[in-house]
């Protein structure tokens, strides 16, 4: 006989634990979760004012996770595998950056990585957050520490960039990426 999983959030006691796990074993019983197998709930927003939202797919995602698809399409341009990347794209995706606005699909993905005058030779992320506004969109922000070399002469920047990753028929996709360069001193 199953039963639904434990809850978990970091920072969550026991006895707020039990408290939406006694809810939904009274609203719900057993029954959803031997149906489908796959019943998770997660609390989100503040203890006092619980809320869960179902997932019928399977497990939650974590920030973790979104963090490594993250370092994953990152990993695929150093080592200069488009083809990696191109397939954590949507059928359309979008990028913003210093350079403008650009919508591709993944084969035009594919193109611009192969011709481009660019090649990553390193990077490092850090300040990173994950914000999961619906069960199946999740938006990744960090700082990142890019070099490159720019037609072989070698480059550094900073950014700070931000990645709306979409779950689509159980895969999480790369739709929209944006990356701002740090600016040096403040604003006047």
């Amino acid at each position: 006989m199953s039963a639904v999983p434990r809850l978990s959030q970091a920072g969550m006691t026991d006895s707020a634990q039990s408290r939406p796990r006694r809810w939904l074993n009274a609203r719900l019983g057993t029954g959803l979760a031997e149906k489908t197998g796959k019943l998770h709930a997660r609390p989100t927003g503040h203890v006092r004012a619980l809320r869960l939202v179902f997932c019928a797919e399977g497990a939650m995602t974590t920030s973790a996770e979104i963090m490594q698809l993250e370092t994953d399409f990152w990993q695929s341009m150093l080592d200069q595998q488009p083809a990696k990347a191109a397939a954590m794209l949507p059928e359309r995706a979008a990028m913003v950056a210093m350079y403008g606005i650009h919508h591709f699909g993944p084969a035009e993905y594919m193109k611009m990585a192969e011709q481009g005058d660019a090649r990553i030779t390193g990077f490092s992320f850090s300040d990173a957050q994950v914000i999961f506004p619906a069960d199946n969109v999740a938006v990744a922000t960090y700082k990142v520490r890019q070099r490159f070399e720019m037609k072989g002469k070698p480059q550094e920047m900073t950014c700070f960039d931000s990645t709306t990753w979409v779950k689509r028929d159980g895969k999480w996709l790369a739709a929209a990426h944006t990356e701002t360069p740090e600016q040096q001193g403040k604003p006047a």
